[in-house]
């Protein structure tokens, strides 16, 4: 997957993650209709988990790429 909005949340505090996906989903859903972009959570279960339930608050399609990676698609 090349050329994709990505998010690396690498250094991101737990407290801050939800903010952070969603100023990165809105903005891309704003700017880019039905974007796709890649979310790099790291190997932290929490990480993970915080994203996932940002993605589904806002109706985000996504899938998990691998333990590390979530793509998402935004809305039409």
């Amino acid at each position: 997957m090349t050329n994709v909005p990505t998010l690396d949340l690498h250094g991101v505090k737990h407290e801050d993650v939800i903010p952070v996906v969603e100023d990165y989903i809105l903005l891309w859903d704003y700017r880019v209709p039905a974007f796709t972009g890649k979310i790099i959570t790291g190997n932290s279960t929490k990480m993970r988990v915080l994203v996932e339930s940002t993605l589904r608050k806002h109706k985000f399609d996504y899938k998990f790429l691998d333990n590390s990676t979530i793509v998402v698609t935004g809305k039409l």
